[in-house]
This record gives C-alpha cells, structure tokens and sequence, in this order.
C-alpha cells in the first residue's frame, strides 16, 4: 500500500494496514472507502483487501487514540491525500 510522501510516518506494515482500515470505518460509503481508486476497480472495501493480505485487525476495534504515533502520522497523511482534511 502506498503511503503519501508527505508523511512523516516511516513504513511499517502494520501500522500501514492499520491506518486504512481505520480510515475506511471512519470514512466509508456504503462499507466502501470511494476516494481508493483500487476499492472502485475491485469493487471491494479496503478491509476485504487488507484481510486477503492476511492482515488480523483488533477484535476490540481501533479508534485513532489507539494507534501508534506512527500510525497516526499515516492516518492523517492518508487523509490529507483522500481531501478529507485541509
């Protein structure tokens, strides 16, 4: 998954998958994050993607105070770069 370049987060797999899939609860249309170009190819969300990947989230669901620091930093370059924040 790419991470914009204005990130200040470093690469780290988890923390990557993390934030997307956070992203897509907290942003998702009908179960499916639009603004992923891949999601509208696919026709499948975000988290049908990650969990093909073998990515496990938390059983107990993420909130954003749960993730890491570097994980936050992802998120919110991830949302500067879907235009949900200015």
């Amino acid at each position: 998954m790419k991470v914009h370049a204005e990130s200040r987060g470093y690469f780290d797999r988890f923390d990557i998958c993390e934030a997307y899939e956070l992203m897509e609860v907290d942003y998702n249309i009908g179960g499916i994050l639009r603004e992923r170009s891949s999601n509208q190819r696919r026709n499948m969300s975000t988290g049908y993607q990650l969990r093909r990947m073998g990515y496990r989230p938390s059983p107990s669901g993420g909130t954003f105070g749960s993730l890491t620091e570097n994980g936050q930093d992802i998120y919110r370059s991830l949302e500067s770069q879907y235009g949900f924040r200015a």
